[in-house]
């Protein structure tokens, strides 16, 4: 994560841009080379304007206002570059939070919402995880290693994790789901 702050007032306001990305996919879904980028008179496209490129520039441009305003003896506007949102969305504000003691009154996500204003955020994490074990003959499981049987108690552990998840107010409370399982057996 990356942290800078604009103003020295003591009410923390926290804007937020992920700068973690995805990759670009099919090249060829590309009108323009996505890594150079593209501007018009209207437009500015390439990898990652608009998740987060763009909101990284908010960011900045609201301290610019707050310097305008002359609001920096009230105010500090931390700005965060924060990682691994493609992976874990709120992992890091809580490291944010319970590594530095950082507490703002609030944080403004700039992720791209077609323009809409949404309260809240619960977070949320894509894991995968790979089993490996032996084949065999379905007639002689132990010369084998069932992969499949491995994750009994993956999931298990999941199920008891899904348990212990926090509820908010307001955002009720946490998730998590098995959303597929694929395996592969010659037998």
């Amino acid at each position: 994560n990356v942290l800078g702050y604009i103003g020295h007032g003591p009410r923390l306001v926290a804007m937020d841009a992920h700068i973690d990305t995805v990759g670009i996919g099919n090249i060829k879904n590309w009108d323009f080379d996505p890594y150079e980028g593209m501007e018009t008179d209207e437009l500015i496209g390439g990898r990652g304007t608009s998740d987060q490129e763009g909101g990284m520039a908010s960011m900045v441009y609201a301290g610019k206002i707050i310097k305008d305003l002359g609001l920096e003896d009230e105010y500090t506007l931390l700005v965060t570059g924060t990682v691994q949102e493609e992976d874990c969305d709120g992992l890091c504000w809580q490291y944010i939070i319970e590594q530095s003691g950082i507490r703002p009154e609030f944080v403004v996500s700039t992720e791209p919402t077609d323009c809409q204003v949404y309260r809240g955020q619960r977070g949320r994490m894509e894991i995968r995880i790979d089993v490996q074990g032996v084949s065999c003959h379905g007639s002689a499981p132990e010369r084998g290693d069932n992969a499949i049987f491995k994750m009994g108690p993956i999931l298990g552990e999941l199920q008891e994790l899904s348990q212990r998840l926090g509820y908010d107010e307001f955002l009720g409370k946490g998730t998590l789901t098995v959303s597929e399982i694929f395996f592969t057996s010659p037998s």
